[in-house]
């Protein structure tokens, strides 16, 4: 169904979305404001899935639109969209949501964890509220990985073009 090119893009997508994930997850109202090194981790990723959406946005429509997408898990709305504010506009691609601000502390924002651009105050409830929905993508990302590998029969490819 896809090309070898379109598949790895899946796959790295898939592996960029966790890293991404794993980033995010930092978010506490105990921890320091993100560092420079995190901001910069964050950057990279953004940058990377910027450049690469124009090609995925039409990969994950395509999942999105297949026939076992009627049994969406419990999390998602009746329209397919997992329970966010602000999320519903970003149907064609969920991720964007996450990655468009500029910055961490913009994302947090966005997120409702903290009021301001200027401090770092992310709010326990939101914290609480928001990491169940970036894992419920998560999974997503990786049903629509093992989706699209199906189709190619592979496992796991890599090509450097991606990464």
């Amino acid at each position: 169904m896809f090309s070898a090119e379109e598949n790895t893009l899946v796959a790295v997508w898939c592996e960029k979305w966790l890293e991404f994930l794993d980033l995010v997850n930092t978010f506490d109202p105990a921890a320091p404001p993100p560092e420079e090194d995190e901001e910069l981790h964050y950057q990279r990723l953004r940058f990377w899935f910027l450049d690469h959406q124009a090609v995925f946005q039409p990969l994950w429509m395509a999942f999105r639109s297949r026939p076992a997408a009627a049994a969406e898990p419990a999390f998602l709305d009746e329209e397919g969209m997992v329970d966010l504010e602000g999320l519903a506009g970003y149907r064609d691609n969920p991720f964007a949501f996450f990655y468009e601000p500029e910055n961490l502390y913009h994302l947090a924002q966005r997120l409702g964890l903290q009021p301001g651009r200027d401090s770092w105050e992310p709010s326990t409830a939101r914290v609480n509220r928001f990491r169940p929905v970036l894992f419920a993508i998560g999974g997503i990302m990786l049903e629509f990985d093992y989706w699209a590998g199906a189709f190619a029969g592979r496992s796991s490819p890599r090509e450097e073009n991606y990464m």
